[in-house]
C-alpha cells in the first residue's frame, strides 16, 4: 500500500472562512430587518424611500448568503472527491509515495497541487475533479461544457473551467524545479474525475491524461501509473530526494 503524505488542506480553511462570512451576512440581514421595521413604524415622510433602499440591500444580502452556501457545498464536494481518490491511490504499490495538497512555490509564483505521485515509473501531477454529468469540449478550450439533468429529466448546461492546461502548467513547473536540483525526469500531468456519474466526451489530444474513476475503471488508473514508462525506474534514493524537495 502506498504511503500518503498529507499536508493541511486549504479548502478546510476556506470552508471555515466561508462559515464566518455566512454568519456575518446572517447577522447583517437580521439588523436590516429590524431597521426596516423601525423605519416603517417610526419615521415620517421619508420612510418609504429609506425602507426601499434597505429592502434592496436586504435582497443583496440574501443573494450573498445563497452564493456563500453554494461555494461551501462546492468546497465540501471537492474535499469528498479528494478523500475518495486517496483511498484509490493507497492501492498503488508500497514503493510509491502520494503527496496530498502540495503548495508549490516556483519562479516567484505560488500554485496549489491536489496530488503528486512519486514512484518507480516516474512523477505524476494530478488534479482531482468531483463533478457529475457529461463533460464536453476540446482539451484546449478555456471552458468545458457540463451537461446535467434535473430530477424531471430535463437537460441543462453549465460552463466549467478546463483543468487540463492548468495541471499541465503545474507539471512543467515541477519538472523545471527538479531539473534545477539536478533531477532530470519528465513529469506527467493528469486530471482524474472521481464521481461515478461523470461521462467524458472530450476531443483533441494534449499532454495531460484524463480519467474517469469508477468501480470498473479503477484498475485502469492504477495500471496507467505503474506501467507508465517502462524505460524509467527511479531508485529509492531518487524517490526519497524528490519527495524531500517537494515537501520542504
Amino acid at each position: 500500500m502506498a504511503k500518503v503524505i498529507k499536508n493541511r488542506s486549504h479548502m478546510k480553511n476556506d470552508i471555515l472562512f466561508t462559515n464566518f462570512r455566512m454568519i456575518f451576512q446572517g447577522i447583517k440581514f437580521l439588523a436590516l430587518a429590524v431597521l426596516f421595521i423601525y423605519i416603517l413604524i417610526l419615521q415620517g415622510r421619508n420612510r418609504f424611500i429609506n425602507s426601499y433602499m434597505i429592502m434592496i440591500y436586504g435582497i443583496y444580502t440574501i443573494y450573498r448568503i445563497i452564493y456563500l452556501s453554494k461555494k461551501k457545498n462546492i468546497l465540501k464536494q471537492c474535499i469528498e472527491g479528494e478523500k475518495n481518490f486517496l483511498k484509490l491511490a493507497e492501492r498503488l504499490p508500497k514503493n510509491y509515495k502520494v503527496i496530498h495538497n502540495l503548495n508549490l512555490n516556483y519562479d516567484g509564483k505560488k500554485s496549489k497541487v491536489d496530488v503528486v505521485v512519486v514512484g518507480d515509473s516516474g512523477v505524476f501531477v494530478i488534479d482531482i475533479k468531483n463533478v457529475t454529468g457529461t463533460i464536453k469540449g476540446n482539451v484546449y478550450d478555456e471552458d468545458l461544457i457540463q451537461i446535467k439533468k434535473t430530477k424531471e429529466g430535463d437537460e441543462f448546461e453549465n460552463k466549467m473551467f478546463n483543468p487540463l492546461p492548468e495541471v499541465n502548467s503545474n507539471s512543467e513547473k515541477i519538472c523545471a524545479f527538479l531539473k534545477e536540483n539536478h533531477i532530470y525526469i519528465n513529469v506527467q500531468s493528469m486530471v482524474v474525475f472521481v464521481d461515478d456519474n461523470v461521462n467524458l466526451d472530450l476531443n483533441g489530444t494534449c499532454p495531460t491524461a484524463y480519467f474517469e474513476i469508477n468501480d470498473s475503471k479503477e484498475n485502469l488508473f492504477i495500471n496507467y501509473i505503474t506501467n507508465y514508462n517502462t524505460d524509467v525506474h527511479l531508485s529509492k534514493y531518487d524517490k526519497k530526494n524528490i519527495v524531500s524537495l517537494l515537501c520542504n
